[in-house]
């Protein structure tokens, strides 16, 4: 039997869609080059083992699948989370869908736990956080908080719940791999990413700035399964791809195809964990 030690955890189902499928990640990096002006070095292994007992028939014949009934036959189903098998390079692990938000997250990483893997990851979309954020740019997240969670009158710090950590440090290891890649990209950062079930809008930006103003990004997942990852002493790291800003300059909104940046984020993803 084949040990799997890790978990790629997304929320949506375009975000797993761009980790899993090697003919649609490279398309949407084609695009994100023309339409973005986003040039990266493209991870260039197969995610997908394709043997006849892992994989549907018609999969690998397909130039482009995007339809999930046609991904790999999951190899474990807990409650109403399918996990899938994956390999990347020599490590064997799998990736799951766990749905928006921090509930959501918390679940589906809790349940990646009783696989017995070492290490958990987030990878999706996020918006972009700071005044200079670009669409198209990628977020290694160096530690995670809740930015909707605020016990201050109670001498906690912004962020942080009762009896918990202020933050949630990713795995050292994997940021070492992380900045390797950060460092062959221009577009590819280190930084603190923070979660919350609110969305950050132009009404509410300059307070989550003000607040965390070394964070880059923001999205609804990484602290709850860094908080999961925690109490269980298990690595945790995450990365995201900027689909859109939390509040651009002037009265410009720009919203980019959420499958683009999320095969932005599967590709950085995985370039570090064959580093």
């Amino acid at each position: 039997m084949t040990n799997r030690s890790f978990v790629i955890i997304c929320a949506m189902s375009e975000e797993l869609s761009a980790l899993v499928d090697d003919n649609l990640r490279a398309y949407l990096l084609q695009v994100a080059a023309t339409d973005l002006g986003v040039k990266t070095t493209a991870f260039t292994g197969q995610l997908i083992p394709h043997t006849a007992d892992e994989v549907l028939p018609d999969y690998a014949k397909s130039d482009q699948p995007t339809d999930l009934a046609r991904l790999p036959r999951p190899s474990k189903t807990l409650l109403d989370i399918d996990f899938y098998p994956i390999t990347v390079g020599d490590k064997h692990g799998y990736a799951c869908q766990s749905g928006i938000g921090l509930v959501n997250a918390a679940c589906a990483a809790t349940l990646a736990l009783t696989l017995g893997v070492e290490r958990v990851f987030y990878c999706g979309t996020a918006g972009g956080l700071a005044a200079n954020s670009r669409v198209g740019d990628v977020v290694f997240g160096e530690w995670f908080t809740e930015h909707d969670a605020d016990a201050t009158a109670f001498g906690y710090e912004r962020g942080q719940l009762p009896g918990m950590p202020a933050k949630y440090f990713a795995d050292q290891q994997f940021l070492t791999k992380a900045r390797q890649v950060a460092t062959a990209d221009e577009r590819v950062s280190v930084a603190p990413i923070v979660s919350g079930d609110k969305f950050v809008t132009a009404a509410n930006v300059a307070d989550v700035r003000a607040s965390f103003p070394t964070a880059l990004a923001c999205e609804m997942e990484n602290s709850a399964a860094a908080q999961v990852c925690w109490r269980s002493g298990i690595r945790f790291g995450a990365v995201r791809a900027i689909s859109d800003l939390c509040s651009p300059d002037g009265d410009e909104v720009f919203h980019v195809n959420c499958e683009v940046a999320a095969a932005l984020a599967a590709n950085a993803l995985l370039r570090a964990l064959v580093q």
